[in-house]
């Protein structure tokens, strides 16, 4: 009792002064009787002998020291049995020397600190019974709040959701794991920039950033940004994914054109058979480019072959489902023809040659009416799935 405890003096001229607890010849006999076994010590108590001080600060010893034991201090006013807590008992816990004092002090029913050595900045628990309020605080000021709801603030004592996460500059949440790394430039961001307000999600590893939905990937960002969307992107409509404007596929590639006849193929030879086809959606658009060197025996109507997808039956009560036209064409046999063009033929991956004469309506382009070296550019649409 002689080292341990401190407390405010009460010595004129020096009252207020925090002193190590020495106990005095009153003290001393109190604690004497108690270390004999008395347990029932009536006092008549005198005036300015600190026998209320060396009471507690006794009942502070037992508490800390001998387990199981439940010490109480009543006064003939609640105030001033709290007085006496707060004054003397506290006082005197918070004042322990740091080897033998704990790391958690406990202030009132509704808070709890925890000391820092060497320091009086401490981090604090608070639970305000009214609102039911629980509050973490670091360095005074308050990092986490959980309110009645279960809604966590970081950053804001009144959150809002179930996680509210707020800070004056940019707010920011940091993903890592052991695969990551946990340095400056490893893992995932989310943020909020701190002067526009945009939201910022930030993926520093080479990896791509994955959106499920339904427990199924439905978009992929890739690392070096291609975006992947499977089943489409609706565009022009709300958000309910009608099927007419999603637009689901995408595709650019090379084909190779064959020049053929209805009803004998033949077999012709080449100079090029080049093809090139973007398709948007339903859409195909081709780029053709051909150049014979023998049309070797075909017979029946001229057609080409090879379109990189079928012709779709779009349109009702005719054969005919798109279209294109000759942007070039030479050694043309016929000299009455004035123009050609291509006319897709659904359900095949075939398109017609169809030509113009003057004074003639439009006709089927038979072999006999190119040579050998016929050669074309073509620009040909039509739909396919």
């Amino acid at each position: 009792m002689n080292n341990l405890y401190k407390i405010r003096t009460k010595v004129p001229g020096f009252e207020g002064k925090t002193v190590m607890f020495r106990p005095n010849f009153a003290q001393k006999q109190i604690y004497q009787k108690l270390s004999d076994g008395y347990r029932r010590i009536i006092i008549l108590k005198p005036r300015k002998l600190g026998t209320t001080t060396s009471t507690v600060l006794y009942l502070l010893d037992e508490a800390m020291f001998n387990p199981n034991n439940l010490c109480r201090t009543i006064a003939h006013r609640k105030q001033t049995s709290s007085e006496l807590f707060n004054d003397i008992v506290r006082y005197a816990f918070d004042r322990i020397r740091e080897e033998m004092g704990p790391g958690i002090r406990y202030t009132t029913r509704s808070e709890l600190d925890f000391a820092d050595s060497g320091s009086d900045t401490r981090g604090r628990l608070i639970y305000t019974h009214g609102t039911d309020l629980f509050k973490i605080t670091t360095a005074g000021t308050t990092a986490l709040t959980i309110d009645s709801s279960q809604r966590v603030g970081i950053g804001t004592t009144s959150p809002r959701g179930l996680v509210h996460l707020h800070s004056s500059s940019s707010p920011r949440l940091d993903f890592t794991n052991t695969t990551t790394g946990t340095g400056s430039g490893d893992g995932s961001t989310i943020s909020v920039d701190g002067s526009t307000g945009a939201l910022n999600i930030i993926q520093r590893e080479s990896q791509p950033i994955q959106f499920y939905a339904s427990n199924t990937e439905r978009m992929r960002l890739h690392s070096g940004g291609t975006l992947s969307v499977p089943t489409g992107i609706e565009l022009g409509s709300g958000l309910d994914g009608t099927s007419a404007n999603t637009l689901d596929d995408y595709e650019e590639g090379t084909f190779s054109v064959t020049i053929i006849g209805s009803n004998t193929v033949g077999s012709a030879t080449y100079g090029n058979q080049a093809g090139v086809y973007t398709k948007i959606g339903r859409l195909v658009t081709c780029y053709i480019n051909v150049s014979l060197t023998n049309k070797g025996g075909m017979a029946g109507l001229v057609r080409i072959s090879g379109l990189p997808f079928n012709v779709d039956d779009v349109i009702t009560g005719t054969g005919v489902d798109g279209g294109g036209f000759l942007n070039y064409y030479a050694n043309i046999d016929d000299s009455d023809i004035v123009g050609l063009m291509l006319l897709p033929d659904q359900n095949t991956d075939d398109a017609m040659f169809y030509f113009q004469k003057t004074g003639v309506s439009m006709g089927g382009l038979e072999p006999a009416d190119i040579d050998n070296n016929f050669n074309f550019r073509a620009v040909l649409t039509y739909c396919h799935g």
